[in-house]
């Protein structure tokens, strides 16, 4: 799944199976997430930071794209995690 997600946590646009996501919910976490890797982000001096998310089943890639844009990708690893 791929979502774009502005700034203030609005919901762009969706491609995939996103019936069982609360896509309303994701966007403005997301948000929240790259508000707080920013911070980070600015502790170390370093520019843009992206977050990477690994559970048993699924990833989450999140970036920010530009100044406003927030791209989200889900993957399903096919495998269950030994970590």
């Amino acid at each position: 799944m791929v979502f774009l997600v502005d700034k203030n946590g609005q919901l762009i646009a969706s491609a995939g199976d996103t019936r069982e996501i609360d896509t309303t919910s994701l966007a403005s976490l997301t948000a929240g997430n790259i508000a707080a890797t920013g911070g980070i982000a600015r502790l170390w001096a370093k520019r843009n930071l992206h977050s990477f998310h690994e559970g048993e089943k699924d990833n989450i890639h999140i970036s920010l794209i530009g100044q406003r844009i927030i791209l989200v990708v889900i993957s399903t690893s096919g495998h269950r995690s030994v970590w």
